[in-house]
């Protein structure tokens, strides 16, 4: 993370704490809190929402499985961050701190990686640029947030690529005043602390500020888990590297910060958002065949910086123009090291780059019918992720200059980069009409056209149908479709084992070697959904739907391996291809109920349950898998139970069943796809709140897993060892205060 950066995000609260010692009124966001609070279930069926068309329109009338959480439900069920908010949505499946890159590995109704959904704030793309899955983790925090907006389902007639299995939509505070500063620890060092301000400077001029420091120590867990127990330490040629009684200590922690940033001056929009975390990047690996320590980190940074005009020309005619530019880096000081390097320090290094134009219109034709088209242009930069370097990269210098070699080969074997410049032209148009007070469709097409992988062409399709006011009935076809990344496309890793053969070559074991050729990956998705309200209290929301994904990007082992590095001789070799099909078919149930008990007491209580079946195969094979790190029934209940507007207590529950972990090989004999599973566990959560208990200070206290489970989430198998499940922290409890100056 930059430096300076980092001195600014230390100083902000102590600004923060400076203006707040001035008055200001907070009525606006009580009064909206207050609204949110009155709502009946059938009030919130026409709340207004921006991402299922990227324009306002009432949420029954959009063809798509939406899903609003409300500020209110963000704070009295802690979501702290967006990690926690999509652990508890319907057809997410969440693995926990399993995954050495992303942290978290999150699974959308089967769509594996962060990078098979958009993540947006205020409509403005703030996850990886070119495309490379992130870490979702404390690094997008959610304190600012008045709503999100999940869409289910394909949405690339709009968004173009990477919007495969949904969009997630964080809306801004904006039209209110406050200064809010928080901190919350915990067990393991546990430390969050965040603040957020939200002032009118003037009638056409608003300023919106908010940011976060987080750490967290790791928890030995070698008591717990016998696993985790530290053992001997082998290379992969199985020689003695690092004998039990002399291992290192488990040190690596977890970091975060953010920053976001929002000006607006009439009808023109500045923004900025900046995320950043580190993570070991030996989790998810057992003591076997890992290296712990706090040098064994991955650390990823993603910056957005955008400027959003809107502008009515007419009474008919409306339109955004939107400017904007991100940047996604993977520290140089990252590393990892395991026995996949025999446990050196191999760093690695990635970058992209990403400047943005897109101009949308609307034209209300008459009150039935709407047009909404657009065009957008994009220049991408990317420097993938490297190959093991035996130092860190050094971004000052130019590639020419780098200077490294490959691991193993006495610096005689020089590391080639790839750079891609690539652009993307874009095209899209939607038509909306309302046919009849109880029958709405839309329509809409995207045209891309890439330079790297050529062209697309995704269309969507919904009908809405009404018969009461109570009821509404969806229908909806899209198609999407993912980009591969440069990293998919130019990852490289491995080492050579030091020996030369005859002809003076290096000999290397293994190596992934890149594929410049992948095309994207294709889905098609159709969907049928219910949403009912019974008496005004009492909330449902069913959706089953069927997806079909070609072009899926695999990695299989080569016959002859590909010789790419001169000088080295590689003997064996993976690659990424475009090889794979899925299925994916299943059903989300979503039910809430509130009501007022009397006597100051008002009840929230909700529930999902999702069901997900399908397989996975390679075409070069007939063997078909089921959908990895998905379990196929997955049940999360909660209830909020409010006294007044000050108390209020949340339990929650999470009812997983057996999960699917993730094989290195769809057909792989030595593991069978069978035994590729984790336990199911059942797991409890309690928060505790007081808001405004002593003037202008609130108190919260969280508990995760209450009854101090033991449980595991779904990791991945490797041919070095047979862990695949990845164990979960025991009962950890966190207390949080809050200030808000008036």
């Amino acid at each position: 993370m930059n430096k300076n950066l980092s001195i600014i995000l230390n100083l902000i609260p102590l600004l923060i704490i400076a203006i707040g010692l001035s008055p200001i009124s907070t009525l606006a966001e009580e009064e909206n809190i207050k609204e949110l609070i009155d709502l009946s279930l059938n009030d919130l069926m026409q709340v207004s929402i921006t991402t299922a068309s990227k324009r306002a329109e009432n949420i029954r009338d959009t063809p798509v499985s939406v899903i609003v959480i409300t500020k209110e439900q963000i704070q009295e069920r802690r979501y702290l961050s967006l990690i926690d908010l999509l652990r508890d949505l319907p057809g997410f499946d969440v693995q926990l701190a399993t995954h050495e890159i992303q942290y978290h590995q999150v699974t959308l109704r089967g769509h594996v990686g962060s990078n098979k959904f958009l993540i947006l704030q205020d409509g403005i793309r703030i996850d990886s640029p070119t495309g490379e899955a992130i870490p979702i983790a404390e690094n997008i925090p959610l304190p600012q947030a008045k709503q999100v907006e999940i869409i289910y389902g394909p949405a690339a007639a709009l968004y173009g690529a990477d919007a495969f299995g949904g969009v997630i939509n964080i809306i801004t505070e904006q039209d209110i005043d406050n200064v809010i500063v928080s901190s919350t620890i915990g067990i393991d060092n546990y430390r969050y602390h965040s603040f957020q301000v939200n002032t009118q400077l003037s009638p056409d001029l608003s300023l919106a500020l908010s940011g976060h420091l987080h750490h967290a120590d790791p928890a030995d867990w070698s008591s717990e888990y016998p696993e985790y127990v530290r053992t001997d330490l082998f290379t992969f040629g199985q020689q003695l590297f690092k004998p039990a009684a002399a291992r290192e200590d488990y040190s690596a922690y977890v970091e975060s910060n953010s920053l976001f940033a929002r000006i607006d001056y009439s009808d023109l929009t500045l923004g900025f958002n900046h995320a950043f975390l580190r993570n070991p990047s030996t989790t998810g690996e057992n003591s076997n065949r890992a290296q712990y320590g706090k040098d064994a980190q991955w650390n990823t940074e993603v910056n957005t910086a955008y400027a959003k005009y809107s502008f009515q020309l007419n009474e008919q005619l409306t339109g955004e123009t939107v400017l904007n530019y991100s940047t996604y880096e993977v520290d140089p000081f990252s590393k990892f090291k395991n026995i996949y390097v025999d446990y050196q320090d191999a760093y690695i290094y990635a970058k992209g780059e990403k400047q943005g134009f897109e101009q949308q219109l609307n034209y209300q034709l008459n009150d039935a019918h709407i047009l909404t088209g657009g065009l957008s242009y994009e220049r991408f930069y990317s420097l993938p992720k490297t190959t093991d370097l035996p130092h860190p990269y050094n971004p000052n210098n130019s590639i020419d200059q780098q200077n490294l070699f490959h691991l193993g080969t006495n610096d005689s074997l020089l590391i080639n980069f790839d750079e891609v410049n690539y652009h993307n032209y874009g095209l899209y148009l939607q038509f909306q009409s309302a046919w009849h007070e109880k029958i709405s469709s839309t329509l809409g097409l995207r045209y891309d056209d890439n330079s790297r992988y050529g062209k697309t062409l995704n269309p969507r399709f919904g009908l809405t149908f009404s018969p009461n006011s109570d009821t509404v009935f969806k229908l909806f076809y899209g198609e999407a479709f993912r980009a591969p990344s440069p990293m998919d496309s130019f990852e490289v890793f491995g080492i050579f084992s030091g020996p030369q053969n005859e002809a003076g070559e290096y000999l290397s074991y293994f190596f992934q070697v890149p594929n410049a050729q992948l095309k994207p990956e294709k889905a098609r998705s159709i969907e049928l959904s219910l949403v009912k309200t019974v008496q005004e209290n009492t909330g449902i929301s069913l959706s089953g739907y069927y997806t079909k994904v070609d072009n899926l990007i695999m990695s299989h082992s080569e016959d002859t391996p590909t010789q790419f590095i001169p000088g080295g001789l590689i003997l064996g070799s993976e690659i990424n291809d475009n090889i794979g099909q899925s299925t994916q078919y299943g059903v989300d149930l979503l039910l809430n109920h509130q009501r007022t008990l009397g006597g100051g007491f008002h009840v929230h209580l909700w529930g999902g349950y999702s069901f997900i079946d399908g397989n996975l195969s390679k075409s070069m094979d007939t063997t078909q898998i089921e959908l990895p790190l998905i379990a196929h029934h997955k049940m999360k209940l909660g209830a909020t139970f409010d006294y007044g507007e000050d108390y209020f207590i949340t339990p929650q529950l999470y009812l997983v069943g057996r999960t699917n972990n993730y094989g290195t090989e769809v057909n792989s004999s030595a593991i069978p796809s069978s035994a590729l599973t984790t336990p199911g566990y059942i797991v409890a959560d309690l928060h505790l709140g007081t808001r405004n208990f002593f003037k202008s200070w609130s108190a919260y206290i969280d508990i995760y897993n209450l009854f101090d489970s033991n449980y595991y989430n779904a990791g991945f198998i490797n041919s070095a060892s047979n862990l695949s499940s990845v164990a979960q922290p025991t009962r950890r409890v966190m207390f949080s205060v809050q200030y808000q100056f008036k």
